[in-house]
């Protein structure tokens, strides 16, 4: 049996939902598991990714909103903009290549709403790799667990990738977004999460910045989707890596511990404090719209548990449980990938361009048609308009700390 085919997510065959039903009990079989070497050397990616783009259908070229309708699923569904989608995906980079050969020179200012006040952006839709889960199959709530609750504690440090801004270097949602996409922090546990993973048809919709969308809408498999996500494709791609590779460390920890036999807490876990400061954030962001990178600068401490903060995404040099602050542990996030680029290769990829205009609290909004520049422009002299140009020395993160 299969069901329809949607405009994101592709067709999905019955028997892949047959495999995530969960069992009553959680006793799991014997299963002969890859052993720690062949995780490292043969594990896929951590997650498949795909984006629904939504925007004001007036601004779209009408031949290129055409192509949309039928070739990417485009149409209006009742929220407001026109939208289509991309996905999924094993690599943002994938959907970006699309994205802009479907566009080609008919681009836009990018708009985060339509001209009567309606949502638009590029929301996040992501779910751990079947292949990957399918190395430890009887483990599948555990990885979707782990994905809700490391989305969870790390969503403070992907705003930036999710709010576009609103007037000139102030990096605020639009005024709605508090009813569409309000402030959630919710630990989950792994039966709340194998009673959605159980149900083939779940569709409940709470509107919080992230929740479980669900299958029963034309067939889509079960995605976890971030709702918060105004901005152009580029800048959620750039989040959608981040997120992929911090997904990727904690998917590793579990396979180690149950290829090793231990089995230690695992996925990220703030202190009380830290739980009360990502609150704090989230309420002061999306309901009373200040600042971004103001509240990032000023809330804190940002305290995860022992042993439970995000400690070498990258590389082995940060091994932190404590940030005085927001932007102190985003800043060091995103150091760590830029630093990674060798010199000659800095300031020539999309990748690397939206992490400098972030690391330096740049405003996607003032940023106009350099959005669309930033994929397509050759060689290393891009320049952003609110982020300083760059002049081959990559400022470490406590220099960009006020």
């Amino acid at each position: 049996m299969t069901f329809n085919k949607h405009p994101w997510w592709g067709t999905i065959e019955y028997n892949e939902w047959q495999e995530s039903v969960i069992p009553e009990t959680y006793r799991r079989p014997q299963i002969a598991y890859p052993d720690l070497e062949e995780i490292k050397t043969r594990a896929p990616a951590a997650v498949t990714i795909g984006q629904e783009v939504e925007q004001p259908g007036m601004y779209i070229d009408q031949s290129l909103k055409a192509y949309l309708n039928q070739k990417r699923g485009g149409h209006y569904d009742g929220s407001g903009p026109f939208e289509w989608g991309y996905g999924p995906y094993i690599y943002p980079s994938q959907m970006l290549r699309l994205f802009f050969k479907d566009v080609g020179d008919r681009i836009w200012e990018w708009a985060h709403e339509t001209p009567s006040e309606q949502g638009c952006g590029s929301h996040w839709h992501f779910r751990p790799n079947d292949d990957r889960v399918r190395m430890f199959v009887s483990h599948r709530v555990e990885y979707w667990t782990i994905a809700m609750n490391t989305i969870n504690e790390m969503l403070p440090i992907l705003l930036p990738f999710l709010i576009h801004g609103i007037r000139a270097f102030q990096d605020v949602p639009r005024s709605s977004a508090g009813r569409w996409a309000s402030p959630r922090y919710r630990r989950w546990s792994e039966r709340s999460v194998a009673e959605v993973l159980a149900n083939p048809y779940f569709s409940h919709h709470e509107y919080k910045i992230y929740e479980f969308n669900g299958a029963s809408y034309g067939g889509k498999p079960l995605t976890i989707e971030i709702r918060l996500a105004e901005t152009h494709p580029i800048i959620a791609a750039a989040g959608q890596r981040i997120l992929s590779y911090i997904l990727n460390h904690y998917f590793k920890k579990l396979e180690q511990s149950i290829a090793g036999g231990a089995r230690p807490d695992i996925s990220p876990k703030f202190t009380e404090e830290g739980k009360r400061q990502a609150k704090k954030l989230y309420n002061d962001v999306v309901y009373t719209r200040h600042d971004l990178w103001n509240k990032m600068e000023n809330y804190g401490p940002v305290i995860f548990q022992p042993g439970r903060g995000p400690t070498y995404l990258f590389t082995k040099r940060f091994l932190k449980n404590e940030y005085r602050t927001f932007y102190e542990l985003f800043a060091y996030t995103v150091y760590e990938q830029l630093a990674l680029y060798p010199e000659k290769e800095r300031n020539k990829d999309w990748f690397w361009r939206v992490l400098w205009l972030l690391y330096n609290k740049g405003v996607p909004a003032e940023e106009k048609l350099n959005l669309w520049d930033a994929y397509t422009h050759e060689g290393d002299d891009f320049q952003w308009e609110t982020a300083p140009a760059y002049t081959d020395r990559l400022p470490k993160p406590e220099e960009m700390l006020s």
